[in-house]
């Protein structure tokens, strides 16, 4: 059968330009349609949502047909935004947050997990939608909210596909579609610049690769990539890839990675000793017997356990004290299966409490201090769920250092992303 006729009668995102009541040039290829069901305003950029697109055998041509659902959503032409945030896949929104303290301004952000979302309100983001980037009407949301704007879009996106623990099936692994969902949203709503990040293993992954050099050529942009190591600049292991896409005037030719900090290297440096919390906070941290001796148990991996002050805190996982049972998220109803756990090993550390003398989970304010989260932010009132929202963010730090570096390319170079990221890290502490 005919491609063409194969695609026939599905509903269609695209990005217009009206030439007139009923017709439109579609960007992405430069190919005109007719449009049915409604009429536009001549000389208008939209993003259509939503839209069933028809090959017309009679006409040889394409028609954009409205259904009851569709939306036009104007997009600024030639008006760009690059100080506020759009972001999607937000987690707690961790992103944003590093962004906002080097002068940025969050706007909206929308994720697919209620949890997620709950903590976003409490902390006062200003517009949160419960929504997959998977859904074309849910991007849509995002794109309207608070208003149409080509703003800058920020986005992380699953990490199974490429990480260790998620079996590094790449493209295979259906949770890779969030990816292309999220250059479809950067698309759809033209944004100003693009912000993503992920593991490190996105930086050699084809897929990845070809999807974001397509999406700058498409908006006439280049990009740079880096890898970034918290633990250069505090006492945290996490290391992650970033990309920075943004207008080719904007010039930024390489970002290095975090600048060593001498007296942030180990936990001690950054909290001398192991917080107090209320006797119920601790003992509802405090491992059972059955988590402690899975985790003592060498057959579960040799990962550094307990954490003295002389350490670096080991990277969070998103199952951080929860892998033995589910996650609060919603992610898992029971825990990880035992023989995976015995191929894999169990991630996870623990402290000894200053008030019990046990053995303990990290506090949620612990444990986002040290991911550069602000510790002060609101949390879940289920400790381990905060745990594993902590455990899926992105570092502030480093996205501020990401961001400090737009901001030295659009004031030509006067900028300090170093002085910046000093500030910041000065606010945590």
């Amino acid at each position: 059968m005919d491609d063409r006729l194969q695609d026939s009668a599905r509903t269609w995102p695209a990005v217009v330009r009206t030439l007139g009541a009923n017709a439109v040039l579609c960007l992405v290829h430069s190919q005109q349609a007719t449009v049915g069901g409604t009429q536009f305003e001549d000389e208008k950029m939209l993003a259509l949502y939503d839209v069933k697109k028809v090959y017309m055998e009679t006409t040889v041509s394409w028609e954009l047909q409205w259904q009851p659902s569709s939306l036009a959503v104007p997009i600024p032409d030639g008006i760009e935004n690059m100080m506020e945030v759009k972001e999607a896949c937000a987690g707690m929104g961790g992103i944003a947050q590093g962004l906002e303290a080097i002068g940025f301004r969050k706007i909206a952000a929308m994720d697919c997990n209620q949890l997620m979302c709950d903590t976003l309100q409490r902390n006062g983001y200003p517009k949160v939608i419960l929504g997959d980037v998977l859904v074309d009407t849910d991007r849509a949301l995002l794109h309207l909210n608070p208003y149409p704007t080509r703003c800058m879009l920020a986005s992380g996106f699953h990490c199974q596909p490429l990480s260790k623990q998620g079996g590094q099936r790449g493209q295979a692994d259906s949770r890779s579609k969030p990816f292309h969902a999220v250059l479809k949203m950067a698309w759809e709503q033209q944004g100003s610049a693009i912000l993503l990040e992920n593991v490190k293993g996105a930086h050699d992954a084809g897929y990845i690769q070809d999807g974001i050099q397509r999406l700058a050529w498409s908006l006439n942009m280049d990009f740079v990539q880096t890898i970034l190591t918290l633990d250069r600049t505090w006492p945290c292991r996490r290391t992650r890839w970033w990309m920075l896409m943004k207008p080719v005037e904007y010039r930024i030719h390489a970002i290095p990675d975090l600048p060593e900090d001498q007296l942030l290297r180990q936990i001690g440096q950054l909290m001398p000793n192991w917080p107090f919390w209320s006797l119920d906070d601790e003992e509802a941290l405090q491992l059972t017997e059955y988590e402690l001796v899975i985790m003592q148990d060498q057959r579960y991996g040799n990962d550094l356990r307990p954490l003295t002050r002389q350490d670096v805190m080991p990277c969070f996982l998103h199952s951080y004290s929860t892998a033995l049972q589910a996650c609060p998220c919603g992610c898992r109803e029971t825990g990880f299966n035992p023989q995976r756990l015995l191929r894999d090993g169990v991630r996870g550390f623990y402290i000894v409490s200053m008030l019990t003398g046990k053995h303990r989970w990290l506090h949620p304010r612990e444990a986002a201090l040290f991911c550069g989260l602000d510790p002060k932010m609101q949390l879940p009132d289920d400790l381990r769920a905060g745990l594993c929202l902590v455990g899926k963010c992105a570092s502030p730090l480093q996205a501020a250092w990401m961001g400090a570096h737009l901001l030295d390319a659009l004031h030509a170079g006067r900028g300090t992303p170093q002085k910046s990221l000093i500030l910041y890290k000065m606010r945590l502490r």
